[in-house]
């Protein structure tokens, strides 16, 4: 376990309401995909759909700031009863939780979960030159959700959770 921090760079942030210990592999960043936010103690509280809880580890389902597959680790060592997780996780990681972003991947998930109507009212107001010639098709499939070895039009099921990360 220890040969896991050797490269680990270890940032602290104290507040009245929380102290922790954030270990990162580079200076700059904070979290990014495959974090762990590790509970000291129990903590049951409801955390964004972004984070998976198991045990006394929260994993980060999502990219952030652009960085991907860099291991941090996040140590909560102390939070206040008034203190609620989704504050403090708000203000420590803010691209979790981008309203504008969480937006357009809703809008994503939409379309693509509706491209065959799309692609129906396509043809029938702008004519099949117009849709091939734009390449429309391919525009809205996709492959959110899909098995990459199923045949193109059958799209297996996707949790409700909006994988954000397949649109960063």
């Amino acid at each position: 376990m220890s040969s896991l921090f050797m490269s680990m760079h270890e940032r602290k942030f104290e507040t009245n309401e929380y102290s922790m210990l954030i270990y990162t592999t580079g200076r700059g960043s904070i979290l990014s995909c495959d974090s762990c936010v590790e509970l000291i103690t129990p903590v049951h509280i409801n955390f964004p759909k972004e984070f998976i809880l198991k045990e006394n580890r929260i994993f980060c389902k999502i990219r952030i700031e652009g960085c991907y597959r860099r291991l941090k680790i996040v140590k909560i060592e102390r939070m206040s009863g008034s203190c609620n997780a989704y504050t403090v996780l708000k203000r420590l990681i803010p691209s979790v939780f981008d309203v504008k972003f969480i937006r357009k991947a809703n809008l994503q998930s939409y379309l693509h979960s509706n491209r065959d109507l799309i692609m129906r009212s396509s043809l029938r107001i702008l004519g099949r030159e117009t849709v091939d010639q734009i390449n429309l098709w391919d525009r809205i499939k996709w492959q959110y959700g899909q098995d990459s070895e199923a045949p193109l039009d059958e799209t297996k099921d996707v949790s409700s959770d909006i994988l954000i990360s397949d649109y960063w």
